[in-house]
């Protein structure tokens, strides 16, 4: 034990010494957190109502009523002419109205009466003035029609038969954590990146900086050296860990989550939960990583494997996020993709049955033992 603190702290040491490599390390944490309240607040500004614009209008004259609807729901008009399809197109001008001449004179003869709204469908940025504007023109024809039947003596019930109504069996935080579904993603991405870049260093580096070879030349014997530099890694992965989901937590608390009609409650036990989920999770990661630095034939080469093998956590975090899918045995059973679907069930406030947690741990444990045994193997090559 004493030989294996030694070599711990030589790698504390060494990684101290190196402020320039880790301190993005300490700030990743931070950065994770930003981005997670910033996402927040974005949604919210799109959930803001949409500020006052002009929409230009051609032939304004032929639907005055809808015109002044318009202006009462705060949509300014003014009257547009030119080749409306061509200036849109180019982006001169983000939509038009097109109200054709025929118009008020299928209105008056009570005739199906078309307008048109002319707008690049591919500008997502319009998205939402589009549907403002659509939404106030159909609620003025529905009000019409409506008025036209009583006038005749029918009842304009009479016209909708039925609709299907939406019951929503979604909890409040399961809601929540569809827009918050970026917050498992990071802290998997905390277990694999925290340590990438000691973990080349340790291993790959030492080799051509020459250091390694000495290393192996004292009288400690190589299973206590490699088991030195993977302690090391993993308890800086736990202190980053630990600064992630401080972070994420304060993100959440902060958010403001009431203006979306949500609620994310969470308490000390549910990130303990998370944290014991991310804990076998950060043991595989690290054996991944020093199995990769010491396979690798250079610096160079095990730099762009390992930044190949941080993508992994973003294939299966996107698989998780738009899949939706309940968490079966079968999910929870498969390391890193378990990790990830078990997270984001234990923020979404779903209760997780031990056995999906102990099958996860085991699978993580598995990996993590037989990638130490390869790179321990290829720690005696050398």
């Amino acid at each position: 034990m004493r030989e294996l603190w030694v070599v711990f702290k030589k790698e504390w040491l060494d990684t101290r010494r190196d402020l320039k490599g880790v301190l993005p390390i300490l700030l990743m944490p931070l950065l994770f957190a930003l981005t997670s309240y910033g996402v927040l607040n974005f949604v919210v500004i799109l959930q803001q109502k949409p500020a006052e614009f002009t929409l230009p209008v051609i032939n304004p004259q032929n639907a005055a009523p809808l015109i002044a609807q318009l202006h009462a729901n705060g949509i300014q008009t003014k009257t547009f002419e030119g080749d409306a399809h061509q200036q849109v197109r180019i982006g001169k001008v983000p939509m038009v109205l097109h109200i054709p001449e025929h118009f008020e004179r299928h209105f008056n003869a009570q005739r199906t009466a078309n307008i048109e709204l002319i707008w690049d469908l591919s500008r997502s940025e319009q998205h939402a003035t589009a549907s403002r504007v659509k939404h106030i023109a159909n609620r003025w024809f529905r009000t019409l029609g409506a008025q036209r039947l009583i006038l005749r003596g029918v009842s304009p019930q009479a016209v909708h038969v039925g609709q299907i109504i939406d019951v929503n069996t979604a909890q409040a935080q399961q809601m929540a954590m569809r827009v918050l579904g970026s917050v498992p993603l990071f802290l998997v991405l905390v277990a694999f990146i925290a340590c990438a870049g000691i973990a080349t260093e340790m291993a790959a580096g030492e080799r051509e900086g020459r250091t390694l070879e000495t290393l192996l030349l004292t009288p400690v014997a190589k299973p206590i050296l490699f088991a030195g530099k993977w302690l090391m890694a993993c308890s800086l992965s736990l202190i980053v860990m630990l600064m992630a989901l401080a972070g994420q937590a304060l993100a959440i608390a902060l958010a403001p989550t009431s203006a979306l009609g949500l609620r994310l409650d969470l308490s000390i036990s549910d990130y303990m939960i998370v944290f014991i989920l991310l804990l076998p999770l950060i043991l595989m990661a690290n054996s991944l990583l020093l199995f990769i630095s010491l396979r690798a034939r250079s610096l160079k080469d095990s730099q762009t494997y390992t930044q190949l093998v941080t993508l992994l956590p973003t294939a299966t975090g996107l698989y998780v996020l738009l899949a939706s899918q309940k968490t079966t045995l079968l999910i929870a059973s498969i390391p890193l993709l378990g990790n990830q679907a078990l997270i984001t069930d234990a923020l979404s406030g779903i209760a997780i049955a031990p056995i999906h947690m102990i099958l996860n741990a085991t699978g993580c444990l598995i990996i993590a033992s037989l990638l130490a045994k390869g790179g321990l193997m290829a720690f005696k090559l050398r």
